[in-house]
């Protein structure tokens, strides 16, 4: 099975990063050179993270920190297991689902995802030189656009996870993530 690598530019102590997703953080973009979808940042937009799509979060008005919107979404990884950078009680944590291979994210404050689905499998190594690292997920993954046919070389596109069973259809892209920033703080209080 193969491994798709995100390579992961650290602007200060990688070390802390790995050990402490609730201490560091960092932001995503697609590495697909030659493609429309080539350094593209990630987007968390209904429950999916998506290329071509705005960032959609939310910030309760009655909190005792405001915070402001913002326009990109930010993650961190502890173990194998990676999550949003938020703010909201109990954490949003990234899953894959079983049967399709989509790459989704819990809503606020419930950590449910269907039977089945996949928390972990996202693992850090530094093989890629002085101040990167690559975050992979056994398996690969792939950008696949949202609408099929003669424009499905447009977006938006969806992260699929590829899983035993299944595999990329000729609307997707095969992709590295490249990883950016290390954050201390988290860029908003929920994605929605």
């Amino acid at each position: 099975m193969k491994t798709t690598t995100i390579a992961l530019a650290v602007f200060g102590s990688f070390a802390a990063a790995t050990k402490n997703a609730t201490g560091y953080y960092f932001s995503l973009m697609a590495a697909r050179s030659g493609s429309p979808i080539h350094l593209s940042p990630i987007a968390a937009n209904g429950t999916s993270f998506w290329i071509g799509q705005e960032t959609a979060d939310f910030c309760p008005e009655k909190i005792k920190t405001p915070c402001a919107p913002t326009n990109y979404t930010m993650f961190g990884l502890e173990d194998s297991s990676l999550s949003l950078a938020t703010k909201v009680y109990g954490g949003q944590h990234a899953y894959v689902e079983a049967v399709t291979g989509l790459v989704k994210y819990t809503v606020p404050n419930s950590g449910y995802s269907p039977l089945g689905s996949i928390y972990d499998r996202w693992s850090i190594e530094n093989e890629r030189g002085p101040g990167l690292a690559s975050l992979s997920w056994t398996g690969g993954l792939a950008f696949c656009s949202a609408k099929n046919g003669k424009d499905s070389s447009k977006g938006p596109w969806q992260l699929f996870a590829e899983i035993e069973g299944k595999t990329f259809g000729p609307n997707c892209l095969g992709v590295d993530l490249l990883i950016s920033g290390n954050y201390s703080q988290p860029a908003a209080y929920e994605y929605i």
